[in-house]
């Protein structure tokens, strides 16, 4: 039995039954973002959130896609369908969990770490696989990806940034004192800058492995 417009109990007619068994189950995802980064994953005026709009609708047209901000996430919802939750969580899942990654340094040794204006970040960027920025926020680094770089390129250049940044950090721990006026000056060459060579699904691992949830990384 269903209640009309006019409070009269009736039986629900074929077409009735048949719209509310079409309908789709709709399930959301949540991606825990900073606000600080929203911007960074969202591109200018949402222009990633618009791309991931048109690939969903490329490889499921005709299913429902909605993106939002909200409570300190993105929440995508879409049909609770595995095939389209395994797609959003690969592309635009991954691409904020990466945008949300920290790497913490020992604050005593940042300024030396970064170098003056930001000069050893600007080697590593200059010789990473892909195109990136990277940048301090809340006593870390993070790396920023234009909103078109593909997922397995971010995972092959943050491993390779991570890496960088990692040797960068052990040479300043065994070369500088800390009480050193002109540690934060300083841009040597002397850090290894060769190339790392590893697979994409060996890449996925050691992101998982050492990644912080994207909330941890604010923590």
């Amino acid at each position: 039995m269903i209640q009309n417009r006019f409070g009269i109990f009736t039986e629900p007619s074929d077409a009735e039954v048949a719209t509310a068994r079409n309908k789709p189950r709709l399930t959301t995802l949540k991606f825990s973002t900073h606000s600080c980064v929203v911007k960074d994953v969202a591109g200018p005026k949402w222009t990633r959130v618009k791309k991931l709009h048109a690939d969903f609708q490329k490889k499921f047209p005709g299913s429902f896609l909605a993106v939002k901000y909200e409570d300190n996430a993105f929440q995508a919802t879409v049909t609770d369908n595995d095939e389209e939750k395994k797609f959003v969580s690969a592309t635009f899942g991954a691409e904020v969990a990466i945008a949300n990654e920290a790497i913490d340094i020992r604050p005593d040794i940042m300024g030396a770490v970064i170098g003056k204006k930001f000069c050893n970040m600007k080697k590593i960027q200059d010789s990473a696989p892909a195109k990136c920025m990277i940048y301090a926020d809340a006593k870390a680094l993070y790396v920023y990806f234009t909103d078109d770089t593909p997922v397995n390129e971010r995972l092959m250049c943050m491993a390779y940034v991570r890496t960088m940044i990692r040797r960068r950090v052990n040479w300043c721990a065994v070369n500088l004192v800390d009480d050193s006026d002109d540690a934060s000056t300083v841009c040597d060459s002397e850090s290894d800058t060769s190339s790392v060579s590893t697979s994409v699904s060996e890449l996925s691992d050691m992101w998982s492995q050492y990644s912080p949830t994207p909330m941890d990384a604010y923590d």
